[in-house]
């Protein structure tokens, strides 16, 4: 049904006036008419008749009066109406965010110029009647389409949804999107949305989760650096515990292997000095001087064996090599050998090596007389001990064999270590310092040395070292 405007109002307050004129001259003359026809009566007439007239007039000043109110209701309500349009209005251009009114169909009956101008239109006015279809691509119009028709179904309104949109330039844009349902009389006649553009914000959260990150990493790193030096430290206080413990027992040790030879050479002098002038015998006298020459010379090995495994480990012992007789070299270590251990069998077989090798001749005389007096240290007088050398390719192959207490198969990774002693070696004098300053000098030369080795079956020592005679050298 279509209201009564301020126009109709209007319009029937003139029809009532003119009603009213038309009544009055009607009156008039039909009063005049009756006045010559009644005669005495007429007053009688005019009374009735101004009863009715009176009447009628009333009701048309009641009419009048009611148009006349109504009029200035209307007027009023058309003020207040079009006050409320002007401040929705302003709101919606001043806001900054994008601020706009969608029918049913989700088409524009009002909008901001942030809206506009987000969706390349010239104004406001360009989008009314439109829809999202006619300035997005088809997939995205849908999706907008399908929240706002879900908004307008449930009556239930969406509130901070991130959509990521193409703004007019083809630049992609974040909202934060909220719809509202417009209802009147119980009835939802649209929808309102706002879009807030965070785009600003959306990247400064994907800069921060990226410090984020690339912190969380750098802590990781860190804490994995800190965890491997905390493991490095752990590892080098337990070699230094291990280490000490090992010096103690070194120290130890080589007390008792210095006590020993000196105390052979006190009491020897002891008694050739309670028998001379006593015609004392000179084959006697010959074995007392020979074993004190046998611990000079085991004291002297001590030492020099200390010596040099200082130097070494300080970096200060220098190698000189020089043209070498190797095979003589070989044969001065095995007869001092001899000498000092009498009655013991030593097979040696170095006639494949060359004549002249270059080498350090006082550092491998070191290597060849810790591996025989070793060999023959750790296996009884009855078994055999072998030095051979032969060529390898072009390397000098030189091995110590012998059929003594031998090695257990799980101590010969710390074969090599300074001051190890192997399980099977208690009860034989020995600092444990000896094979770890062999292996020493060896790799000071370019070479390398193994072993293989059984418990009660003996130990094989074999040393490589590059071929370099003096003739291929110059």
């Amino acid at each position: 049904m279509k209201s009564i405007t301020s126009a109709d109002l209007k319009h029937l307050q003139r029809i009532v006036v003119a009603l009213c004129v038309i009544s009055v001259f009607v009156f008039i003359v039909e009063e005049i008419y009756m006045l010559s026809k009644l005669g005495d009566s007429f007053v009688a007439h005019f009374v009735a008749d101004l009863a009715v007239f009176s009447l009628v007039f009333l009701i048309f000043a009641i009419t009048l009066y009611v148009c006349r109110h109504y009029r200035v209701t209307a007027a009023r309500s058309s003020k207040i109406v079009s006050w409320e349009r002007s401040m929705i209005k302003t709101l919606m251009e001043a806001w900054p965010d994008l601020v706009f009114i969608k029918d049913p169909d989700s088409r524009f009956i009002a909008a901001n110029d942030a809206t506009a101008e987000m969706m390349g239109a010239e104004s406001a006015q360009d989008l009314i009647g439109k829809s999202d279809h006619d300035f997005f691509p088809k997939e995205m119009a849908d999706e907008f389409r399908a929240t706002e028709a879900e908004v307008i179904e449930t009556g239930q309104p969406i509130v901070s949804l991130q959509e990521r949109v193409a703004s007019y330039g083809g630049k992609a844009a974040w909202l934060s999107t909220t719809k509202l349902p417009i209802r009147l009389n119980d009835e939802i006649v649209g929808i309102v949305g706002v879009n807030r553009n965070i785009t600003e914000q959306k990247r400064l959260e994907a800069m921060l989760e990226q410090h984020r990150d690339h912190l969380n990493d750098l802590v990781a790193e860190r804490t994995q650096e800190l965890e491997g030096e905390k493991l490095k430290l752990e590892q080098a206080l337990s070699k230094e515990k291990e280490l000490s413990t090992l010096q103690r027992q070194f120290v130890s040790t080589v007390s008792h292997e210095f006590r020993t030879p000196l105390a052979v050479i006190d009491a020897n002098a002891y008694r050739m000095e309670r028998k001379i002038g006593r015609g004392v015998e000179g084959t006697e006298l010959l074995s007392g001087v020979s074993t004190i020459r046998s611990s000079v010379v085991h004291l002297t090995d001590l030492m020099e064996g200390m010596l040099t495994a200082s130097r070494i480990e300080a970096g200060t012992i220098e190698v000189k090599p020089e043209c070498c007789d190797i095979k003589a070299l070989i044969h001065d270590v095995v007869g001092m050998q001899r000498q000092v251990t009498r009655g013991r069998n030593i097979v040696v077989d170095v006639d494949p090596l060359p004549d002249s090798v270059v080498c350090d001749p006082r550092l491998m005389r070191h290597v060849l007389s810790n591996l025989l007096s070793n060999a023959i240290k750790f296996s009884t007088e009855a078994t055999t001990v072998w030095l051979n050398g032969r060529m390898a390719d072009d390397a000098i192959e030189l091995s110590v064999k012998d059929e003594g207490v031998g090695i257990p198969k799980t101590e010969m990774a710390r074969l090599f270590e300074r001051f190890f002693r192997a399980s099977t070696s208690e009860g034989i004098q020995g600092t444990g310092i000896g094979l770890h300053l062999v292996k020493q000098i060896v790799e000071l030369h370019g070479g390398t040395i193994s072993a293989s080795s059984a418990p009660g079956e003996g130990s094989t020592f074999i040393i490589q070292l590059p071929a370099d005679p003096a003739a291929k050298r110059e």
